[in-house]
């Protein structure tokens, strides 16, 4: 596996890192509209769902231990199947089809990062009444197009969808065809295996001419000679979209080596971890390059799931009014953060009574923290 770059990684509340702008979520939600946790706070209501998608129905199941209301089985692959599916179709109206075997994108997860890249493009005015549309790269999009689709649908946004996996390109342009009002928003290139740089300058006349607001990147997570024991049952996946020589490190290391080619030519690129000593490595990576003017970090945490965001610049950009000012995480962001922990040893602890309970240890109860 490819070897990690020295360097303490950022603490779960860094929010920001070499001089990045701190912003408030007041802020967020003046210039956004809405705060970047709208969708990872929101608790979906399977059964008010399924009313809308009766297809759903047939995959609901009662809430164990007593709890009230329905879930559904998360370990299965057609049950998170047709929720993805109810879910872009009701509340994104996507229309949507998976790939066979193919990993099932979570919406949720995928929804909050964009909504991250909505805050970070308009804190530095490339979001507004002068600039309403942002035009992105989402690369490795996969056949089930996922990002582009959410992106186009709910903030109109331009899309550049790269994938070298002949079999997902048919499946990603299919995607694209079942959604006839996001054709004009999206187009679905052959990366020919490349990342970035060449890829951005196919189809420009080779001139440089086209420029983006940001890239974005879920990497494949597993080295080819890593074990899979780490993979949630229950989302498939098939081998590119799990494994790549290296794993992420190597994948993101790669979008770094690009980004230095391309330059000012994309506002923000990004990427999507899944291992926090990944993101760690890539900062130290990204300290060490001079011409990276700034930086920044998220974490992202929907449910159990625990990902990290890492956006970067080679432009000199600048905050707009309202988004606080240079220099560290602020007090807001960091008590969001320890929040953010609080809450998931919250949940911790019940999942470890819930568990005593079922083996009929019978734990007390005790009272939160």
């Amino acid at each position: 596996m490819a070897q990690e770059a020295r360097g303490d990684p950022p603490r779960d509340d860094d929010v920001v890192l070499r001089g990045s702008s701190s912003f408030s979520a007041d802020s967020m939600r003046r210039a956004s509209g809405v705060s970047r946790r709208e969708y990872r706070d929101k608790k979906q209501d399977f059964a008010k769902l399924a009313e809308a998608c009766p297809a759903l129905r047939a995959h609901l199941v009662p809430r164990p231990c007593g709890r009230k209301g329905e879930t559904i089985d998360f370990e299965r692959e057609e049950s998170v199947e047709e929720l993805t599916r109810c879910t872009l179709s009701h509340e994104f109206g996507v229309s949507w089809e998976r790939p066979p075997d193919s990993l099932i994108p979570p919406v949720p997860n995928r929804y909050t990062y964009l909504l991250w890249l909505r805050d970070l493009l308009a804190s530095t005015g490339h979001l507004g009444s002068s600039a309403p549309e942002a035009r992105g790269v989402d690369v490795g999009t996969g056949g089930t197009l996922i990002y582009p689709l959410l992106g186009a649908s709910a903030f109109g946004w331009r899309f550049l969808a790269t994938e070298c996996c002949a079999e997902s390109l048919r499946w990603a342009r299919r995607n694209l065809a079942a959604n006839p009002r996001l054709g004009g928003l999206i187009e679905v290139r052959d990366s020919g295996g490349g990342y970035l740089a060449g890829v951005l300058d196919d189809g420009d006349g080779g001139g440089g001419a086209a420029t983006y607001d940001f890239t974005m990147c879920n990497p494949p997570f597993f080295d080819e000679a890593e074990e899979r024991t780490l993979h949630k049952p229950g989302h498939g996946g098939r081998a590119n979209e799990l494994r790549c020589p290296g794993g992420e490190l190597a994948f993101a290391s790669s979008l770094v080596d690009d980004s230095i080619v391309l330059g000012p030519r994309v506002t923000w690129y990004t990427t999507m971890v899944g291992r926090k000593r990944t993101l760690g490595a890539l900062v130290s990576r990204l300290r060490g390059e001079d011409r990276v003017k700034e930086f920044r970090t998220t974490t992202f945490v929907c449910g159990r799931t625990t990902r990290w965001g890492l956006a970067w610049t080679l432009s000199s950009v600048s905050l707009v009014p309202g988004f606080g000012a240079l220099g560290g995480a602020s007090g807001e962001a960091q008590a969001e953060g320890r929040e953010e922990k609080k809450r998931r040893r919250r949940e911790a602890k019940r999942e470890k009574k819930r568990l005593a309970r079922e083996r009929g240890e019978g734990e007390e109860e005790g009272g939160d923290e």
